[in-house]
């Protein structure tokens, strides 16, 4: 039981990478759709800083936290990511 749990837990951790690194490509392709040429490069920028911040809390999360407390606070940022995303425009063809 112990090796199937463990071999659930790289497949969870698989998909998580997975969907991580797809939010990333979505994140690019949407800021240069979104923002005009002129502050692209600072969104962009920022989405990137933003991300390592990210990296380094994952970090902290991975080794000084309960892995309860680490799946709790993953899904609270995403929702909350989730919701944040909704709240934006939905078509940008056309704008400058």
């Amino acid at each position: 039981q112990v090796q199937d749990a463990r071999i659930i837990g790289i497949v969870l951790v698989f998909f998580a990478r997975l969907w991580v690194s797809l939010a990333y490509m979505v994140i690019y392709i949407y800021f240069t759709e979104y923002y005009p040429t002129w502050i692209r490069a600072s969104a962009l920028g920022g989405a990137i800083a933003l991300a390592r911040t990210a990296g380094i809390g994952t970090t902290f999360a991975a080794e000084d936290m309960s892995i309860t407390l680490a799946m709790w606070l993953y899904g609270v940022v995403a929702i909350v990511a989730f919701m944040a995303a909704l709240l934006l425009p939905i078509d940008t063809t056309g704008r400058a």
